[in-house]
């Protein structure tokens, strides 16, 4: 008697076998947006920074008896210097860049912009880590999200590479400008956009009505 071969299951392995490596290249391209996010944004401010430092240099030439480019005093710096409170232009677009980031940063230091000479060192580090864990949440938030707020993603980000391009010096031009209109027109738009979305759950949970307990 001929012995009885099991059925052999020639596809089954290898079918889960792709799907599963399928779902590994998934997640670990999903997972780098949460460390992609606050990286790409960390080296714009931290380049703005060194720009700020270059730009308030240039500037102090110009001024006869200028004050100590690192004098950390925490008080409003001299009119001479920062023309009767003009930021420099890459600290402005610092601050355009991570709205949320820099308010929360000057609640407790709310001179800390014009403090010294090109900026304070308190606030520019409560700001950075501040932003770092703003993008780090919202990238966390995408990973899940639909592919097009991946690409507002993108785009935001070319949108602050192409505003840095446009602030290197301590004084901007009109194309600066806009380019920092754009980006807060952007943080606008999603602060409407999510009071739109909040009020709308709002609304449909009051407007739902409660099934009393049997």
């Amino acid at each position: 008697m001929d012995a009885v071969l099991p059925k052999a299951r020639p596809y089954r392995s290898v079918r889960w076998n792709s799907s599963r490596l399928m779902v590994s290249n998934i997640n670990s391209a999903t997972m780098r947006l949460r460390w992609l996010l606050p990286l790409c944004n960390l080296a714009i401010d931290i380049f703005l920074l060194a720009v700020a430092v270059h730009a308030v240099d240039a500037e102090r030439a110009n001024i006869r008896h200028p004050p100590p480019l690192w004098h950390q005093v925490y008080g409003h710096v001299d009119s001479a210097l920062l023309r009767e409170g003009h930021l420099p232009e890459p600290v402005v677009a610092i601050i355009v860049g991570t709205v949320p980031a820099a308010i929360i940063a000057s609640l407790p230091l709310p001179n800390g912009w014009r403090a010294s000479s090109p900026f304070d060192v308190r606030w520019a580090s409560l700001y950075l880590v501040l932003a770092a864990l703003f993008w780090y949440e919202l990238g966390r938030r995408g990973e899940t999200a639909t592919p097009r707020f991946k690409r507002v993603a993108g785009i935001y980000i070319w949108l602050r590479v192409a505003s840095t391009s446009m602030s290197m010096s301590f004084w901007g031009t009109m194309l600066t400008m806009l380019s920092h209109v754009l980006l807060l027109a952007v943080w606008l738009g999603a602060a409407l956009y999510l009071t739109w979305c909040g009020a709308s759950r709002l609304f449909q949970r009051v407007k739902t009505p409660r099934v009393p307990p049997l």
